[in-house]
């Protein structure tokens, strides 16, 4: 499966403009067969990982950019508390903890990814997944 290295500008010349998500996701009927550089399209899906160094509210306030400028879900996961939290445009944000299932219905229909429960190796790498 190729992959592409994702950056996303917010259009300010004045700013520092240049954001990456952790991970991104393009639907395939998206993708146009283009020449081997920099593509102009919003990618359909974010996901922010929280390392034990970042803020909870700076990456919600990155994934709500995000938003803004096209993408139709954003997802930030927080393994220590093993929360997902799931943004959609003009909606408000989805908690998602243990046993719950994330459902992405509008970018890969019949996917479900189940959160996990309790604490421990096997838990976290389950809700990396």
């Amino acid at each position: 499966m190729p992959s592409l290295e994702t950056d996303v500008t917010t259009g300010d010349p004045e700013k520092s403009n240049l954001r990456a998500p952790d991970v991104s996701f393009v639907r395939a009927e998206r993708l146009k067969r283009t020449q081997r550089d920099f593509v102009e399209l919003v990618p359909d899906l974010t996901v922010e990982v929280k390392s034990k160094s970042d803020r909870i509210k700076p990456l919600d306030e990155k994934i709500r950019l995000f938003l803004k400028l096209g993408f139709t879900v954003g997802i930030l996961i927080d393994p220590d508390k093993l929360l997902v939290t799931v943004y959609r445009r003009n909606l408000e944000p989805v908690v998602l903890r243990s046993n719950d299932k994330l459902t992405l219905p509008e970018l890969l229909p019949g996917w479900e990814l189940a959160i996990a429960s309790g604490t421990g190796e096997a838990n976290r790498r389950t809700l990396a997944t």
